[in-house]
């Protein structure tokens, strides 16, 4: 008998009502390249390199965007497809499924980045396989902070990054119980 993981069902485009999770493709390289090499997005997430280049981009989308550990969607408006960033979902035995995202600076404070979380939240939800979902973000990403509160994410507690840019910086872990669970459960 073979078991299905929870990665192997999430779809490839997930749809709302101005946002748009699609597979990344080769096409969406000099987009991210333009909107990802920005050094206010980089200081804020672990894995993002500054400067960014095409070859990090290529990378990206090869070798991480669709691995077994990892699914990760660009953020392109709905209406023309244009790319605005990109979310996703990590895996890892250890621990519950963990989401990031960024969002171009041009894309920011209008919604999109909310509408995007919301819409895999409710889809990893609905899978009722996920009785928690978690988050990091540094202590000083007010806007994150905000977003993942917003969207009933708690803090879980502070956690010491690992490497890289966040070695040693102070990260809070945030958690989420799946509606499903919350409903059977509470």
């Amino acid at each position: 008998m073979m078991t299905t993981t929870l990665r192997q069902i999430l779809p490839a485009t997930l749809i709302a009502d101005r946002v748009l999770l699609r597979s990344l493709t080769e096409r969406d390289v000099p987009s991210m390249v333009n909107l990802a090499n920005n050094k206010k997005i980089a200081e804020m997430l672990s894995r993002l390199p500054h400067p960014y280049t095409a070859a990090d981009a290529k990378a990206f989308i090869a070798d991480i965007a669709d691995s077994p550990g990892e699914r990760a969607w660009a953020i392109a408006r709905r209406d023309d497809q244009r790319l605005m960033g990109v979310v996703g979902v990590m895996f890892s035995p250890e621990q519950p499924p963990e989401i990031g995202y960024w969002l171009g600076e041009a894309y920011w404070r209008q919604g999109f980045a909310a509408e995007a979380l919301s819409t895999l939240v409710a889809y990893l939800d609905a899978t009722g396989r996920c009785p928690t979902i978690i988050a990091r973000t540094r202590q000083d990403n007010t806007a994150s902070i905000g977003l993942l509160e917003k969207m009933g994410f708690e803090l879980g507690k502070t956690v010491e990054g690992e490497g890289g840019r966040f070695d040693g910086v102070p990260l809070n872990l945030y958690e989420r119980a799946s509606l499903s669970e919350a409903v059977v459960h509470g």
